[in-house]
């Protein structure tokens, strides 16, 4: 059962833990991550979504991440998540904090990691995910318009890469 710390809208924690799976009282947020991975050559890391995943099967997504869990701040939850579903440890990046925003009961918080580590040793998370892509900063127009990629994600990378992912 995983729990999640609990923060009022002004962002400071509290005392309660929440559950995942439970509903979020009114007026809570958790910490949530997400991680974009950019190799030191440029080009962003898509890991392809499970075919039974709930949410958008067989998609790519730009970004690993997931719920903080409880007593963790957002860089540590950042790079669990990343060796977790990538199996790029925190040794082997560099993480850059690019922005904050709410959603829902979320905080959000979106990072870089930048890395040398081997392309071909990225690990697929069993039951998440089934393939991942390199994409060159180069191809990602022709790569975002000719793949299925999380409808959301696709504006962020262009917006991203516009002003320069390096």
């Amino acid at each position: 059962m995983e729990k999640w710390d609990a923060y009022l809208k002004n962002g400071m924690k509290t005392e309660l833990l929440l559950t995942r799976g439970q509903p979020i009282p009114d007026g809570l947020y958790h910490l949530v991550v997400d991680v974009l991975v950019q190799h030191n050559d440029g080009d962003l890391l898509f890991m392809q979504r499970a075919l039974d995943r709930r949410g958008y099967p067989g998609y790519f997504e730009a970004s690993v991440g997931g719920s903080a869990l409880a007593g963790e701040i957002a860089e540590q939850a950042a790079l669990r998540e990343l060796e977790e579903e990538t199996g790029i440890v925190p040794w082997d990046c560099r993480l850059v904090k690019i922005k904050r925003y709410d959603n829902d009961a979320c905080f959000i918080h979106t990072f870089i990691a930048r890395t040398d580590y081997d392309k071909e040793d990225i690990s697929l998370q069993e039951g998440e995910t089934i393939a991942y892509k390199w994409v060159p900063l180069s191809d990602i127009d022709n790569f975002l318009n000719t793949h299925k990629v999380i409808p959301r994600q696709k504006d962020y990378i262009t917006t991203l890469t516009t002003r320069g992912a390096r």
